[in-house]
């Protein structure tokens, strides 16, 4: 490993190593899970998720709803922002991003928006029909249906608050309605529901849908970003780890660069993608991933080898709140770690705490006994804090590493003082270090463990 890139906490640059802490395991390739018990963990989360009436957090398309009644519909919105909740914002110090300015809003724009915003709500009166859409451009979902992105400090990286997640190009979703600005909907996407911009989807049949989504020509992206080559006069696509891609079949990749004049690239695979402008007749582009980047047929093999790897390949990438800027945030972090193995966790911290079908232990209070519960943990199990979710890698000269995409850490000097370490990224530390915002170790703040590496459907 070339050790000149530059780390301010650690001093064994060894921990940033991902062959390190696999040379540690005993047996690093043994498989934890089978593809039987993943399925059974899938349904089972999905089924508790259910039953907690908290299924637009975790949807199953299967399962999809003609239409929505309009008290069903405005709980919806409620659910991901109350007008309570909007109410509170307005009292807030209040920052909007303009392409790649910062500014203070004048809360007039705000305040216009929340009269429109409680007008829509109680002019909705009858049921909702719901439509089949599919996603045309990486694109927030927002729990506001507000231009512009909001955040509560001109910091870089910019936060927005009122950003839920990112979806990627194909992906699905159901569209229920319009807003009163009609450029955005409503839409219930595989892990959240929101609000989206018109220009980011496309309404297609029922069977177009399914037959889109339940493609067995499939490659799943195992890299932390990749894009597609550019095709002239429309650009390029930007996927992220986790992502199931569709394959055009060879005709349909010949037929659309005949019309499109050109050639497919060599080396590439053929990526089938909607359109959501129409070029030369056609609803889908085919668009090249070079086949040097790092995809699978399949998915990989649920083994702590693979999960350091993962997890290692997104280190020194940004903080993204919601996806932000290209980037993740700690549970997208940890979600899109587990897509590569078909295990498909909900999208917040709060749900893959508490929702997640495999065995969870409480720390209690004492120090020495939450150290306990740790040298029980296998590399790859997460551990959780208040709003927080890490990844357990191990135990190393009497410290407790994670990794994770966090804000940073502070250090206790010989003097008493502390030293901060503002980092807003993914990277490893030990538990002994204390959070940015208090005078507490991680070590005692964490709130529970979930043992996903020892038995998913053993509960």
């Amino acid at each position: 490993m070339v050790s000149e890139f530059i780390c301010t906490h650690l001093k064994d640059k060894r921990l940033y190593d991902p062959d390190f802490w696999i040379d540690r395991l005993h047996n690093p390739d043994e498989i934890l899970v089978d593809e039987y018990e993943i399925k059974s963990f899938n349904h089972l989360l999905y089924k508790k998720m259910v039953e907690s009436h908290l299924e637009n957090y975790y949807y199953v398309f299967s399962d999809s709803k003609k239409e929505v009644t309009s008290d069903d519909f405005i709980n919806e919105i409620e659910k991901i922002m109350s007008m309570e909740d909007l109410e509170k914002l307005m009292q807030e110090n209040l920052f909007f991003k303009d392409s790649e300015k910062i500014k203070p809003l004048n809360k007039y724009q705000l305040k216009e928006f929340l009269s429109n915003f409680r007008d829509f709500k109680k002019g909705i009166s009858a049921d909702i029909p719901i439509s089949f859409g599919l996603i045309t451009n990486r694109s927030g979902l927002k729990s506001i249906p507000f231009k512009y992105p909001l955040g509560i400090t001109p910091n870089y990286p910019f936060h927005d608050i009122t950003r839920l997640t990112t979806l990627s190009p194909g992906e699905p979703i159901l569209i229920y309605r319009r807003s009163f600005k009609l450029n955005w909907y409503f839409v219930q996407s595989s892990f959240y529901s929101g609000w989206i911009n018109t220009k980011d989807l496309i309404e297609v049949s029922k069977k177009e849908f399914f037959d889109y989504n339940k493609s067995a020509r499939t490659l799943i992206l195992i890299e932390s970003k990749v894009c597609t080559e550019e095709v002239p006069t429309i650009g390029k696509f930007h996927f992220q780890m986790g992502d199931k891609l569709v394959l055009a079949s060879e005709e349909e990749t010949n037929k659309f660069y005949l019309k499109m004049n050109t050639l497919f690239p060599e080396g590439c695979y053929p990526i089938k993608i909607p359109l959501k402008r129409r070029l030369v007749d056609e609803k889908y582009g085919i668009f090249p991933i070079s086949s040097a980047k790092e995809v699978k047929t399949s998915f990989l093999n649920f083994t702590q080898r693979n999960l350091i790897k993962q997890a290692f390949k997104m280190v020194g990438e940004r903080y993204g709140w919601g996806g932000s800027d290209y980037n993740r945030d700690c549970s997208r972090y940890i979600m899109d770690i587990f897509k590569c193995f078909g295990i498909y966790l909900p999208r917040d911290t709060k749900y893959q705490e508490i929702m997640t079908p495999a065995e969870r232990t409480s720390f209690p209070q004492q120090t020495d006994k939450r150290k306990i519960i740790l040298d029980g943990l296998k590399t790859g199990d997460l551990l959780f804090m208040k709003g927080h979710v890490m990844m357990y890698l191990g135990k190393f000269r009497n410290e407790y590493y994670v990794i994770h995409q966090g804000s940073g850490f502070k250090q206790k000097k010989a003097n008493g003082d502390f030293e901060s370490f503002d980092i807003h990224g993914t990277f490893i530390m030990p538990l002994s270090a204390y959070t940015l915002g208090t005078r507490t170790t991680y070590l005692d703040s964490l709130s529970s463990a979930v043992k996903i590496t020892q038995g998913l459907n053993k509960i």
